[in-house]
């Protein structure tokens, strides 16, 4: 019997490590801490029985498989601890060999020698000093939400629905592993429940001051952006939405490089982790927000892992099959919460530094590598692939609605339209107009919005708040169509918006559309906010381009023969406090361009 256990040890020890390396070092982490739970029993080989396992509390040392020892149906609690007897690895060289497949299709070589290079190891003492800094970005899932359970500390057990652990998630896991290589290596999870890349864009300088004031990246340091979940169910269901969520991940990488230190740019590596369609579905190669990662990854020679790869190419080969079934979509995320269990966040955090180790390893192989990444400035950063990009309108049907403000200032300036103030929008005979006394474009007040140059030649629809006026402004565009006739049309539709961001003097506006506000991709609504999020730093004036779906369920058919209204509606921000109350300044908005037409899939 004592050699049958030694066997199974040894079986256990051998399954779990690569040839240079040990794959779980996450769970390899956590040794140090009796009371962290290993993997369920369920995804362990039957022929590997030597555990202490956990059967109501108490922990005891088995040779038969844990569900064995307690005598009724009920497994699901039972687990196995990390400080007994080795444990199986549940990570192969093949699957890590998956996850850095895409990567390796445009990056030859490994991306991560500025962070070995940071830490010690067999080349350098023990004894470096640099500083490293591991920032996670991510939404719920990163944060922990619905992880309870990892363990056997009161921290641990929380079971409240919704409730964000920050003790069983995959970022405090990794991190635990990096504490090992001293103190100057520190994980920061920044992640916030609901963000998206297209979020994060404008909030990166506010979640890098929870971890110090005007932080700065460095070479020594990685940024992993786990947003997939968010960015796939919040903008894959339309072109529209993928082109947003394409424009918020390039500002996002473009935003990190520009709060580095000069000639010191941090590795960033993007995360795949939502699988898309449930496990034993038919997978498709690509789903949206995949392609839209690869796009934006290639252009900046950024960093991609997809855990989705690797768990749909186990399925495909119906291998591990104990494996695959544990890392189930329908186990994978709780059908009460939508959010993943503590141990598959153990089963990725040992993915991850399985990566890591795979790649720092590759450096002394490569020494090319210590090279990466090829943008070593933000001056150096490839021209915007999609930040000011328009969708395609379909070419055979005519715009339903396409104003910009040069026309208009031009058409009113050569019917002698140059009083000051001007006349109303809207009342001038030089007003575009729909259709008789339809005009395409009016405010309420009257003297509120007005086409106006705040600087020479860079004419707006332009509303600011003077003095002690606080009344909302209402800046109304009709479409060429009456209701009677956009239903009779249900061809997909677009809106699309050009707006001046700034750092200085910056309000915000709701969108409406047939009276009623326009909600985004998670059914919030749609706030278009002229200051930049990170107006310390960016000390610039762009216009920005939005895009979103128009749905006309709401627009009510009765209303017949009534123009249908796009309404940009001007509220004054009164919780605005400080810095921020300082530069909204008179919460100034300027509308370049809108139109509104029937949507194509092509991009210019």
């Amino acid at each position: 019997m004592f050699s049958l256990i030694v066997l199974c040890i040894l079986l256990c020890i051998t399954a779990g490590v690569s040839s240079k390396f040990e794959l779980c070092a996450a769970s390899v982490a956590l040794k140090n801490d009796s009371t962290y739970h290993s993997y369920p029993s369920e995804i362990y080989d039957p022929r590997c029985t030597s555990k202490v396992c956990v059967v109501g509390g108490i922990k005891q040392y088995s040779t038969l498989p844990c569900f064995s020892v307690e005598k009724n149906e009920d497994h699901s609690n039972l687990t196995c601890s990390i400080g007994g007897a080795p444990s199986l690895c549940p990570i192969k060289n093949e699957q890590v060999d998956v996850g850095l497949r895409s990567q390796r299709a445009w990056i030859k070589s490994s991306p991560l020698c500025n962070l070995r290079n940071s830490l010690p190891n067999h080349k350098q003492p023990a004894t470096l000093n640099n500083d490293v800094s591991i920032i996670v970005f991510g939404g719920s899932v990163t944060a922990g939400v619905s992880t309870q359970g990892c363990c056997d500390q009161t921290v641990c057990t929380d079971d409240k629905y919704y409730c964000i652990n920050d003790y069983c998630n995959w970022v405090k896991y990794m991190g635990r592993w990096f504490s090992t290589f001293g103190p100057n290596v520190k994980t920061y999870n920044l992640a916030h429940a609901g963000y998206n890349s297209d979020t994060y864009k404008d909030r990166i300088v506010e979640k890098l001051n929870l971890i110090r004031p005007n932080f700065m990246f460095k070479k020594s340091d990685v940024v992993f952006l786990d947003l997939s979940v968010n960015d796939a169910n919040t903008f894959e269901s339309t072109p529209t939405k993928m082109l947003i969520l394409e424009r918020g991940l390039e500002a996002l990488i473009r935003r990190i490089y520009w709060l580095s230190e000069p000639a010191s740019m941090p590795t960033i590596v993007i995360l795949e982790m939502w699988m898309g369609s449930p496990a034993g579905a038919e997978y498709p190669v690509d789903t949206g927000y995949t392609l839209a990662y690869e796009r934006i990854a290639r252009h900046y020679n950024v960093t991609l892992w997809s855990y989705r790869d690797m768990v749909r190419e186990m399925h495909h080969n119906h291998t591990e099959s104990k494996l695959v079934e544990y890392l189930d979509y329908h186990n994978n995320y709780k059908e009460s919460t939508g959010h993943p269990p503590w141990h598959v966040h153990l089963f990725y955090a040992d993915f991850v530094t399985a990566m890591l180790r795979n790649q720092m390893e590759q450096c002394d192989e490569s020494p090319a590598a210590i090279t990466f990444p090829v943008i070593k400035s933000p001056k150096e950063l490839p021209v915007p692939l999609v930040a000011h990009k328009f969708l395609h309108c379909d070419p055979d049907q005519p715009p339903l609605l396409s104003i910009t403000s040069p026309q208009v200032a031009h058409l009113r300036s050569a019917g002698g339209v140059a009083s000051s103030p001007p006349p109303a929008l809207g009342t001038s005979p030089h007003d575009i107009m729909v259709a008789p006394n339809v005009p395409a474009y009016f405010s309420t007040p009257a003297s509120a919005w007005n086409v106006i140059e705040d600087k020479k030649g860079r004419p707006g629809f332009i509303h600011e708040f003077v003095k002690d006026d606080r009344a909302s402004a209402v800046l109304t565009f009709h479409l060429n169509v009456t209701h009677e006739q956009l239903a009779s049309h249900d061809a997909p539709k677009i809106l699309q918006i050009l707006y001046l961001r700034s750092y200085a003097n910056a309000g915000k506006v709701q969108l409406l559309f047939c009276g009623k506000a326009m909600t985004d991709g998670r059914y919030e609504p749609v706030t278009l906010d002229a200051l930049w999020g990170d107006y310390k730093t960016f000390k610039f004036s762009l216009p920005e381009v939005y895009s979103i779906d128009l749905t006309t369920q709401n627009c009510d058919g009765n209303e017949g023969k009534k123009h249908v209204a796009v309404q940009i509606v001007h509220n004054y921000d009164p919780h605005a406090q400080g810095e921020e109350k300082t530069a909204r300044g008179n919460q100034k908005f300027k509308l370049v361009d809108i139109k509104v037409c029937y949507s194509s899939n092509k991009r210019n």
